[in-house]
């Protein structure tokens, strides 16, 4: 009896630990959209003519094209991309009146936020088909936020986390 509700108890917690893992997948594949969408709108001017803001990302990021990102990425120069990222974030951020590097971090969580709400209609789609393709999240209906709502809670009833990884 002991060794069977010890086997119990055993799925039970590697249920509960794949669960967490895919939560935390899902919120990172959501993250990773929107802040790609916040740099290439924001900062990487955003053309309403680019079908998808990886061009404009790596512009934001002081790249001269996305080829020259994808490049330091599979070369692995990770310390020069987080040092663009933070150039570029606190470009975006600057663009909101707040200092990247000394604004608390609810003040920057507001602003992301507000900025998000802020996407034309065409980035907001965008956004929305990608969250859907890549994490598999039902259709948010009328809700033109609600990657938003995915994005803010970390709470456990949310959709199905994304079971795929980046492939772009």
């Amino acid at each position: 009896m002991r060794k069977r509700t010890l086997r119990r108890v055993d799925v039970l917690e590697r249920a509960e630990r794949s669960h967490r893992l895919d939560q935390q997948s899902s919120l990172a594949t959501i993250a990773f959209f929107c802040r790609k969408i916040l740099l290439g709108h924001y900062v990487g001017h955003l053309s309403p003519d680019e079908e998808d803001p990886g061009e404009a990302e790596a512009r934001a990021l002081s790249y001269e094209s996305r080829d020259d990102y994808l490049e330091a990425l599979f070369k692995g120069q990770k310390s020069e991309i987080n040092k663009r990222f933070k150039n570029a974030a606190r470009r975006l951020f600057a663009q909101a009146g707040l200092d990247f590097d000394r604004s608390p971090p609810s003040a920057l969580s507001e602003s992301f936020v507000r900025l998000l709400h802020e996407l034309p209609p065409q980035w907001m789609n965008w956004l929305t088909s990608s969250l859907q393709e890549e994490c598999r999240i039902g259709p948010a209906g009328t809700e033109s936020n609600m990657p938003l709502k995915f994005f803010l809670s970390a709470a456990g009833d949310r959709p199905a986390a994304c079971r795929r990884r980046l492939k772009r």
